[in-house]
């Protein structure tokens, strides 16, 4: 006699991370039965001004254009494995993140930004790309359930806090 395979758990839900870092939020999704596949991608941050790859920091300096700040974007998609036991699911996972970084200037003739932009233009575009490891606890009531998460970065540790529903 063959005991009957359990029913495909299927979830989705959001997680939010949250450091000194960029913070960022995105959609997860399990998939499978007493052992299932974790699906996440983060995004957070963005540079709305224009960018130029075509200009230099020493050009920049040349026409005294006032540094700003550094803008940073950071976009992540992850793949966990994980196993039921009774409520609670701990799950293992690796995560490819990308960081992008813009140097942001002001330009007060306007000529390479709008007013619109405040006169801020970018320049510099760094990328970053890396891998980490991440541990997490799904805790899973009738039909909602919540996700902590700690993932290990290159520059420290990243907390991830979320909420989903099954389906």
């Amino acid at each position: 006699l063959v005991s009957p395979r359990p029913p495909l758990r299927v979830s989705v839900g959001v997680l939010s991370v949250v450091t000194t870092q960029q913070p960022t939020i995105g959609p997860y999704l399990t998939i499978g039965q007493r052992t299932f596949l974790m699906l996440q991608y983060h995004c957070g941050g963005w540079n709305s001004f224009p960018y130029y790859d075509n200009i230099y920091s020493w050009e920049v300096e040349e026409g005294e254009d006032r540094f700003i700040n550094t803008q940073t974007q950071r976009r992540e998609f992850s793949l966990g494995l994980g196993t039921t036991i009774q409520r609670v699911s701990p799950f293992i996972g690796v995560g490819f993140p990308s960081i992008t970084t813009w140097d942001i200037y002001e330009d007060e003739t306007f000529t390479l930004s709008s007013p619109r932009d405040l006169g801020y233009y970018a320049i510099n575009q760094r990328v970053d790309r890396r891998v980490n490891l991440k541990l997490g606890l799904l805790y899973g009531w009738e039909r909602v359930e919540g996700v902590i998460q700690v993932s290990s970065f290159g520059d420290g540790l990243r907390i991830g806090m979320g909420i989903g529903i099954k389906l």
